[in-house]
């Protein structure tokens, strides 16, 4: 709205001119024709103004990226799902993803159990499970196939502590 009222206030300021340069030179004109053909040639330029600064605005961000419905990773951990995709490390994938589902592991286990699985181990595999148990107590290995139904595993095993 205020974009219109400076413009409208633009075209008056140019009718006021050429009616006063028109006064000045003694020329006879037709106020209304003068009016008309000012306001007409303003909303053209105008309307060729804002097209052309839409279709020349830069737009710097990257679209979103949709994962497919066959990806296998969690939306919550889109950020480690990120990491993984960028790296070409199977060793460090594997200790990336150990390390991060470890961390949550801990977290769920002492703010919903009150287990800590470094002071009690027995608790915590009661608590996490075999698998989940001896995937974050082994070493981690990163299998050529396979390891994303794995990881996939873990995030279910996780969600349902």
């Amino acid at each position: 709205m205020r974009r219109w009222m400076k413009r409208l206030l633009g075209a008056g300021v140019v009718i006021a001119v050429l009616v006063g340069f028109s006064f000045l030179s003694e020329r006879t004109f037709a106020p209304a024709l003068l009016v008309l053909g000012v306001l007409a040639a303003s909303a053209v330029f105008f309307l060729v103004a804002d097209g052309a600064a839409e279709m020349l605005t830069v737009r710097w961000t990257m679209p979103p990226r949709f994962s497919s419905a066959g990806h296998t990773f969690d939306p919550r951990f889109t950020r480690l799902a990120q990491q993984l995709s960028e790296s070409s490390d199977r060793a460090g994938v594997a200790i990336e993803v150990q390390r991060s589902l470890a961390v949550i592991a801990d977290d769920l286990l002492a703010s919903r159990y009150g287990v800590d699985r470094a002071r009690d181990p027995a608790a915590a595999r009661a608590v996490l499970g075999d698998s989940l148990s001896d995937y974050l107590d082994r070493p981690p290995t990163y299998p050529r196939n396979g390891f994303g139904r794995q990881v996939s595993a873990l995030l279910t095993r996780l969600e349902e502590l």
